[in-house]
Parts: structure tokens; sequence; C-alpha cells
């Protein structure tokens, strides 16, 4: 059920798929979207818009800025966390293991003790937009520098990494950096993009709540054709 009155012509037009007299409540001033009993605030997305605008592109604008984060990090990641609980349990107590027993030793000892567990170095150094959104910040944080990462959460479960190198380019975008990482996903690429895919498809006519900041910049697929 819709909440929030005052938003009803607006949700109509992006397919709500529950359009029944709303009960009056003024909405958490920190919402921007309710989907499929799923929750996104203006806090979540402004937590990776900082890196976005300061170190990949600044002119980049508020609405692209929330439709990038909502589609490549928020609405993936919510997804799988319901889907997929139990796995991803697995896969972080793995990976936390792996982190704390690591500890403060270094690229060269995550090196050492990842390759048996799927842990592998790039052929050559990875830019911005090469890395998940979450894993992209903190090996481009020059304080991380050579340090073991906790476990990262990212859409398809989660990553230890470490940068040996950071290479500084013309610009932000060109920035390289030459990492080891290990990753603990549920799923392969291919698997996880048609499971993202089919949930995607399944989401269309689910919003149930829109702020007027975010309409525009909802994910295309999410409206209905």
């Amino acid at each position: 059920m819709i909440r929030y009155l005052h938003l009803l012509p607006l949700l109509t037009l992006i397919g709500c798929s529950r359009c029944q007299p709303p009960d009056q409540v003024d909405p958490p001033p920190d919402l921007l979207l309710e989907l499929d009993g799923m929750s996104f605030t203006r806090s979540e997305v402004e937590e990776y818009g900082r890196y976005i605008r300061e170190e990949v592109d600044h002119r980049i604008g508020q609405l692209a800025l929330t439709e990038t984060v909502l589609d490549k990090v928020l609405i993936p990641m919510k997804l799988a966390r319901r889907a997929f609980p139990e796995q991803r349990a697995q896969k972080e107590k793995h990976a936390r293991a792996l982190s704390t027993y690591v500890g403060n030793q270094g690229v060269a000892e995550l090196a050492a003790r990842g390759h048996t567990l799927g842990g592998y170095r790039p052929e050559s150094p990875l830019t911005r937009n090469s890395l998940p959104l979450p894993v992209s910040r903190y090996v481009f944080d020059e304080s991380n520098l050579g340090q073991v990462s906790p476990p990262i959460e990212v859409p398809q479960g989660y990553c230890v990494i470490a940068s040996y190198d950071l290479e500084r380019g013309l610009t932000r975008v060109s920035d390289r950096v030459d990492v080891y990482q290990v990753p603990f996903y549920t799923h392969d690429g291919d698997e996880f993009a048609a499971w993202y895919q089919g949930a995607r498809e399944a989401l269309k006519g689910r919003v149930t709540y829109a702020h007027p900041d975010v309409l525009d910049g909802l994910p295309p697929w999410l409206k209905n054709p």
C-alpha cells in the first residue's frame, strides 16, 4: 500500500501496482524510494555520491548520480541480500576470516593466502570504472595503499582486496590501480547479470513511493514500458 498520499499522482505515472486509497502519513525525511518492500534513503545514495562527485566526475548531475548508485549498487545488492541470504552470510564469513588472518601483513600476504581461494592479480592496472563502486572507492583512496581491506560488500557478494600501486592519470577517470583481489561471490558475472535482469523485470510496477527529487532519477527499466 502507498502510505504517502501527496505523491499518489506521481506514483501512478511510474506504474504503482497497489493504488488503493492510502493512509495519509508523511514519509520519513530521508526516504527516497520504496520498491517492493525495500527502502532506499538519501543517506545511502550520498554514501557513494560523495565519492563519485569528488573522485570520479564533479560534473555529474544529481539525477544521473542517483540513477547510477541505485542501479549499480543499492538495488541489486538489496535484492541479492533478500534472494540469497544464506549464501551471502557464508561468503561474508569466509571473506572476514581471510581479512582477519592476513591482518595488516599487506598485499604480499594476501596474494600468498588468496591464490587457493580464487584470488588473482589482473594482468594490467584497473581504472575506477572497471571495479564495482564500493571496491573502487576503497582502492583509489591513497590512505589504503598496500592495506588489506575488510570484506567489501558488492552486489555479487564480498571482496577482499589490496593495492600494490596507484598511478594517477591526467584525469581522475584515467587513474589506474594495480591490485590483488579475492572475490567471495555467490554467482559468477554472467550468472549474476542474468539473475539481475530477471529480477528487474519482476520489479516493474512495484514502486510504492518515490520522492519528487528522485522521480526523474529512477533507472529507466523501473518504469512501465
